[in-house]
């Protein structure tokens, strides 16, 4: 049986019952203290129950008080929730959806796209966080695109692709260098062996098999450690790479856009050298439809460069 029992009585009663005090009840919801006490004493009539015992200094409850003021306080924090969730609906089209991705994934790959990938996620605006550390997903964002082992704890992650690194040059530095041409041959080791080689630094440590270090005791070479250059970020040596001013490893998502333009080519002997890490999607919780979208089309778009490789 429905009880015609107005919510705002309810409202009174569950200030009342957390403070016991209707005073302090009074004071929270911007009434006076008599009105609460004429509210509550009202609603005792139309249960035909004590709700409160009125002591000296204070108030305590009944045990019909007690399970009144439990069902009461579920009762409003599902409302509560149900009018979160309504607002969230209404303002679907103006929320963000918040990505946090690498300095160079985001340079090299991720911005050249960004237009086809805000498509894909429908009426969602993104938001691009720029960062090489990880943000607190849930809280700081939203999704996180990473190129990583795989092992975020306490979170989901999603296998986008597999990465695999080569040796790139500018077209202008083969021209100029055929010693570049036979880069890898034991055979001339002696020849390609003193041209310049472009470092990433963080690659060399990370442990992610994308340094040159990896490049070297892959093939069986002994590598002496010197480079012409050396930058903390994967996206300024290819870059530098691109400007000819010498050799570069590259992970092939990352020079994707450069091959296929021509500002880059492969060299070297042989297939890419896989690597260790791997491009996941990483979240907090399992992903809404927006982020289901995006998390597609990243994997589509990376079978897509290596396929062009």
């Amino acid at each position: 049986m429905r009880r015609n029992i107005p919510l705002e009585s309810l409202r009174i009663f569950e200030a009342a019952a957390r403070n016991l005090s209707f005073t302090m009840a009074a004071t929270e919801l911007g009434l006076t203290q008599g009105a609460v006490s004429q509210r509550i004493q009202n609603l005792e009539a139309k249960l035909n129950t004590a709700l409160f015992r009125r002591l000296p200094r204070t108030l305590a409850l009944t045990h019909q008080g007690e399970i009144l003021a439990r069902a009461v306080s579920r009762g409003l924090e599902e409302f509560e929730r149900g009018f979160e969730q309504l607002e969230h609906d209404r303002q679907g089209d103006q929320s963000v959806l918040r990505l946090t991705v690498t300095n160079s994934l985001a340079t090299c790959w991720l911005l050249p796209r960004l237009e086809r990938m805000t498509e894909e996620s429908g009426s969602v605006p993104i938001m691009l966080l720029v960062d090489d550390r990880m943000l607190e997903l849930g809280t700081e964002a939203d999704l996180g695109l990473r190129f990583g082992s795989g092992r975020y704890p306490g979170l989901k992650s999603m296998l986008l692709s597999e990465e695999a690194a080569f040796p790139v040059c500018s077209p202008g530095f083969l021209a100029a260098h055929s010693a570049a041409r036979s880069f890898g041959d034991p055979e001339r080791a002696g020849e390609w062996g003193r041209l310049p080689l472009l470092v990433d630094t963080v690659a060399e440590r990370d442990g992610s098999g994308c340094g040159w270090a990896d490049w070297f005791s892959h093939h069986g070479f002994a590598w002496h450690g010197r480079s012409a250059a050396a930058f903390n970020y994967a996206h300024l040596a290819l870059q530098a790479a691109v400007e000819g001013h010498g050799i570069a490893l590259a992970p092939r998502i990352l020079a994707a856009d450069d091959l296929a333009s021509g500002r880059l080519v492969r060299i070297g002997q042989g297939a890419a050298m896989p690597v260790r890490f791997a491009y996941y999607l990483v979240s907090a919780a399992e992903l809404p439809a927006p982020e289901r979208r995006v998390a597609s089309w990243l994997s589509r778009e990376m079978k897509l460069a290596q396929e062009a490789d």
